[in-house]
């Protein structure tokens, strides 16, 4: 993920691992996000 506009499809089907260089919500099928960018990005999971 670069761009805030970035969509994820066919979630749910095993692990899923997320790289995102922007601000980005966790969805709850999707298991493992590392952020690229810069420090000041934010993270938020839903449970």
């Amino acid at each position: 993920m670069d761009n805030l506009g970035d969509r994820i499809e066919d979630t749910g089907a095993g692990i899923d691992l997320v790289e995102s260089s922007v601000s980005f919500t966790l969805g709850s099928t999707l298991e493992n996000l590392t952020l690229t960018g810069p420090i000041r990005s934010s993270v938020w999971a839903t449970a």
